[in-house]
């Protein structure tokens, strides 16, 4: 697997935060970063349970929910059934319709819309 990661840090911020910045965003990633310190029992846990008994008698099911529609809730935004990448597709969509408005009163009708 391969991480990448950028840390952003204003172009006036004194050097001092500039280097805590840099030495902070360093240990992200690693045994003892925090993305990833507990992430080895996490999968090995995984893997366990879906060689028990209930993990072989049901199956999970990876399939993306396709064009199903959402499901109808008077909440802000959109709610699909089941686990999904929906969320993280439909924010890369938000964000090609907004990197291709001429103004934000193209973005705010595309995500009325």
């Amino acid at each position: 697997m391969e991480i990448w990661s950028w840390a952003i840090v204003d172009k006036a911020a004194s050097a001092e935060i500039k280097e805590r910045m840099r030495f902070v965003s360093q240990y992200r990633f690693s045994p003892t970063g925090v993305f990833e310190q507990d992430d080895m029992d996490n999968w090995a846990q995984v893997t366990s349970a879906a060689k028990s008994l209930i993990g072989r008698r049901y199956p999970a099911n990876y399939q993306m929910t396709g064009n199903e529609p959402p499901v109808e809730l008077d909440l802000r935004g959109r709610v699909r059934n089941r686990f999904s990448d929906n969320n993280q597709l439909s924010m890369y969509m938000h964000w090609a319709k907004m990197l291709q408005a001429k103004n934000w009163s193209e973005v705010l009708s595309a995500q009325n819309g």
